[in-house]
């Protein structure tokens, strides 16, 4: 690049940032950006042809490769970091592997369904028993003495699989009631009309609320318990929690021919719809499209509670941000509508405003009530 006649010095000059900048572009393109393009685009083929000579430069450089390793360790142990042993694997963390499903899922790779499932098995982790709990108020429960000719009447009003027991008060439970065993003990004989509930009782299983959903979910599983009593930090009954429940934190809501789906979430007009107050803030801001805040409630009760400040009256009404709120109902069960804003995007199909519609979808979607959901 220079004229006939020029310097050594200059030559050497510019020589040396011409090469510099020439190798380091043939060591980008050549050297990574291409082998690394081509590995994507055929990993598996480029695997099979690569392993052979890694191996053997592994097997070849070995006494090398021990020995830098043994010096690094040497190094490191007065800085009290612990010396690798082996390959050293790279790891993923949760939030890591949401990103690689949700960009899977976008990609078409994998099924929304999918997704969701695994989704939903990171967050099972992190909830906790006293996010998923059925509320003492809106538990069926049998008194310990009732006779089994008197439970027919509440098994008829209100179909569950399990009934938690008390004594005195629903802060002593002691025990739990099956109706699979009800009825074979009428039908060995072993009990009659007479009877009464606690010689089909078997012992109760608690639990504190504060404990993760996933730790008490496989305790249950081990112990062979359908159903727990969830206890607060006074020792007081906050509520049951049941299998089946904790199940449905990982698949969505799971029917059966004991639950009946009754009209708690439907339409009023096409603006306007009906929830049950017990539904959590997680499941209506995550399944509703909402945005309603987190705060020290769980409900969407507790969030208009705390918005008054006071226990609603019926057709009392507030806004938070352009939602519109109405209490149509505060005896069990509590009710409320919400009035979304103008441009608010629904995430469900309201284009069919008949009340028996909607329970299907809400079934779906987990919608259901708690209280139907009390196992």
């Amino acid at each position: 690049f220079l004229p006939e006649g020029g310097s050594a010095p200059a030559a050497h000059t510019v020589a040396v940032p011409v090469a510099f900048a020439l190798i380091t572009a043939m060591h980008i393109v050549l050297g990574e950006q291409a082998p690394k393009v081509l590995a994507l685009r055929q990993p598996e083929r480029i695997a099979l042809l690569t392993n052979p000579p890694t191996q053997a430069f592994r097997y070849a450089f070995w006494p090398a490769i021990w020995l830098l390793n043994a010096l690094a360790n040497i190094t490191l142990r007065p800085f009290g970091l612990r010396p690798t042993e082996g390959i050293v694997h790279s790891v993923h963390t949760a939030d890591e592997i949401n990103l690689l499903v949700s960009q899977s899922a976008e990609a078409g790779v994998l099924e929304s369904e999918e997704a969701k499932l695994l989704a939903s098995v990171f967050q099972f982790g992190d909830r906790r028993v006293n996010e998923v709990v059925v509320p003492r108020t809106e538990v069926v429960w049998l008194e310990r003495g009732t006779l089994i000719r008197d439970f027919y009447g509440t098994f008829a009003e209100t179909p569950h699989s399990r009934f938690p027991v008390f004594e005195n008060s629903q802060d002593n439970v002691v025990g739990i009631v099956g109706i699979k065993d009800v009825l074979r003990g009428l039908a060995e004989g072993q009990l009659t009309e007479d009877s009464p509930i606690d010689l089909a009782m078997r012992p109760a299983m608690f639990t504190p609320e504060t404990k993760l959903v996933g730790t008490l979910f496989f305790e249950m599983q081990r112990a062979g318990h359908q159903m727990a009593v969830v206890v607060d930090e006074y020792g007081g009954t906050a509520g049951i929690v049941t299998l089946e429940m904790l199940l449905e934190e990982l698949v969505g809501y799971v029917s059966d021919e004991l639950r009946r789906h009754e009209d708690e979430f439907v339409t009023v007009d096409e603006r306007t719809f009906q929830i049950d107050a017990g539904m959590t803030i997680h499941d209506a801001n995550e399944q509703l499209g909402l945005q309603l805040p987190e705060g020290e409630y769980e409900t969407v009760a507790g969030f208009v509670l705390s918005r008054l400040g006071h226990i609603p009256r019926e057709g009392e009404q507030f806004t938070y941000n352009g939602l519109g709120i109405s209490v149509t109902r505060v005896d069990l069960p509590p009710s409320i509508i919400l009035l979304p804003p103008a441009d608010f995007a629904f995430p469900l199909a309201f284009n069919d405003h008949t009340a028996a519609a909607l329970p299907l979808q809400a079934r779906d979607l987990s919608l259901a009530p708690r209280s139907a959901r009390a196992r």
